[in-house]
């Protein structure tokens, strides 16, 4: 989960958009098999507001395994989410 200052919910969803791919990277796992950590899409997006108040408490709910198979090479596009908000 990720917090970020926005004046606008179109101004946040770019910005998540960009620490997510900035947050992307390949590698060599211990096995010598390729990995990767790829962004995959926005779940949601919730509008805190100007008065939340300080140490206002926030947290993540993993979702369910949906059964799709994601592999370093699957197309993903992110830009195309249509996140609501979770609260």
């Amino acid at each position: 989960m990720f917090l970020v200052r926005a004046s606008s919910f179109e101004e946040a969803l770019e910005k998540f958009l960009d620490l997510g791919h900035r947050r992307e990277e390949n590698y060599i796992g211990s096995t010598g098999h390729r990995g990767a950590v790829r962004f995959a899409k926005i779940v949601s997006l919730n509008v805190l507001g100007e008065s939340a108040p300080d140490g206002m408490a926030v947290c993540a709910v993993v979702l369910p395994d949906d059964g799709s198979v994601v592999t370093v090479d699957s197309p993903l596009d992110p830009e195309s989410s249509q996140p609501g908000p979770s609260i």
